[in-house]
């Protein structure tokens, strides 16, 4: 059984880790190149997955995989507040335009 919740966890957090440097390296110019933050989030993830694997079914339970899923979803939350706003502010005004177009303007 665990083996197949496994199967469902690691893909949850290895995709973490890649949103995670996709959002470290938005703004970056095209010839950067980030080897030292690349090797340090492979470790991280690399130890998260054997704890997981390993310590988890030790334990029991998905505690420790909740704790660190949780984590990296807080981090990609704070890191696109920004984002988040922009695309409301967008969406919103759109929404109005189009409210006010089919309302106000004839067909």
């Amino acid at each position: 059984w665990r083996s197949m919740q496994l199967m469902d966890e690691l893909p949850m957090l290895w995709g973490n880790s890649i949103f995670m440097y996709i959002l470290l390296t938005t703004e970056d110019s095209p010839d950067r190149i980030r080897s030292l933050e690349i090797a340090i989030l492979t470790i991280m993830t690399v130890v998260a997955s054997v704890a997981v694997g390993l310590l988890d079914e030790a334990a029991g339970g998905q505690d420790l995989f909740l704790v660190l899923y949780a984590s990296g979803v807080l981090y990609l939350m704070v890191r696109t507040l920004v984002l988040q706003e922009v695309s409301l502010l967008f969406y919103g005004g759109g929404l109005t335009i189009w409210l006010i177009d089919r309302n106000f303007c004839p067909h």
